[in-house]
């Protein structure tokens, strides 16, 4: 058991689609939610994630993230890695959320983060879940 995250990706069908299909006699098809990338035991992602997303709940449901709130945590975690701090992301204890230590694991939490949110793309819709 642990604190896994996950952050899913819905391609904007609706917006992308309808200028191609009006008219015809295709019809829009609900948005597919992919998982676009997880985390194990980052608490202090998650954290970020309760505090700006779920407006402190931690409650495991489902969230909807803005494109441009994904930019913001991918800059937070681009000042801590290059001042080598938790000042933006400080980490977050909790049943079985992993380690609180400022190490070498904290900083790899937060280039993989780095590195996934790098791929983000604005015309999807991101939503966030996690549980443990």
């Amino acid at each position: 058991m642990g604190l896994d995250m996950m952050l899913y990706e819905k391609i904007k069908q609706r917006e992308k689609l309808e200028t191609e299909i009006k008219n015809s006699h295709l019809e829009l098809v609900e948005d597919e939610e992919s998982l676009f990338c997880s985390w194990r035991k980052d608490n202090q992602i998650h954290n970020w994630f309760v505090t700006h997303i779920q407006n402190g709940k931690d409650d495991c449901e489902s969230y909807n993230v803005p494109f441009e709130k994904l930019l913001e945590l991918k800059e937070l975690c681009e000042k801590n890695l290059k001042e080598k701090t938790s000042k933006y992301l400080p980490p977050k204890s909790g049943f079985f959320f992993g380690d609180t230590a400022i190490d070498e694991y904290y900083f790899a939490g937060l280039k993989r983060t780095v590195d996934y949110l790098s791929d983000i793309d604005k015309n999807c819709s991101y939503i966030y879940r996690s549980c443990w």
